[in-house]
């Protein structure tokens, strides 16, 4: 329910309406470059089941790095935030 709250924010107006706590929030709910997420299922079954995203793209796609498969476009719904 927070992060939904959160969204709305962000799409209706300018950074600056969220507070310090907000912003806490987003970061830890919220997938970043450079950050390690797990699959929900692997691309092979000789890969690892988790991917280091390079990059966002657009629309929930992030081009992804996995070990023992090599790079790989994900739709944000293929992943989750594992800390």
């Amino acid at each position: 329910m927070q992060l939904l709250q959160l969204e709305r924010e962000l799409q209706a107006g300018s950074e600056e309406q969220l507070d310090q706590t907000s912003w806490d929030v987003l970061q830890t709910v919220l997938p970043t470059e450079s950050g390690w997420v797990r699959l929900y299922f692997a691309p092979t079954p000789f890969s690892e089941d988790e991917a280091l995203l390079l990059c966002h793209c657009c629309n929930g796609y992030w081009l992804a790095w996995v070990p023992g498969y090599g790079e790989i476009l994900l739709n944000s719904d293929e992943f989750y935030w594992a800390e």
